[in-house]
């Protein structure tokens, strides 16, 4: 087994552990969830035992926070998205764009889904989407 340096310039005989991260995502988003249910959480039952999934996403929807996260994933991707030094936005790696719609049409509405089929199993009632089939 190869030695690594640690940051302090020591050789370590062992490799690194692996990450936890997501156990902690998991544990961030459920208490996102949990916060959000709790917020209104008669409205969120209503929805669930009358099985209106889309009542359920259209409550969980907020705009403004999308519309935050996609100029935030344009903004990153046009400063990490090219050479260090570079000033010129022709010679980027990646289209800002792609970003923008991979987050729009793939990342946001995924984690959305997520949050109804969550929202469905903290209520007792089964999720309406695939995931769960």
């Amino acid at each position: 087994m190869s030695e690594r340096p640690s940051r302090n310039g020591y050789n370590h005989p062992h490799p690194p552990n692996p990450p936890n991260h997501p156990i902690r995502f998991l544990t961030f988003f459920a208490r996102r969830w949990r916060s959000k249910f709790r917020s209104d959480e008669n409205t969120y039952r209503d929805l669930v035992s009358s099985n209106n999934a889309d009542g359920v996403m259209e409550l969980l929807t907020n705009t403004e926070v999308e519309r935050k996260v996609l100029e935030r994933a344009r903004e990153k991707t046009k400063t990490y998205g090219r050479e260090p030094g570079e000033i010129d936005d022709e010679n980027r790696k990646i289209d800002p764009e792609i970003i923008v719609a991979i987050y729009r049409d793939l990342v946001i509405p995924l984690t959305k889904k997520v949050e109804v089929d969550y929202l469905f199993l903290r209520c007792g009632a089964k999720p309406p989407g695939e995931l769960f089939e």
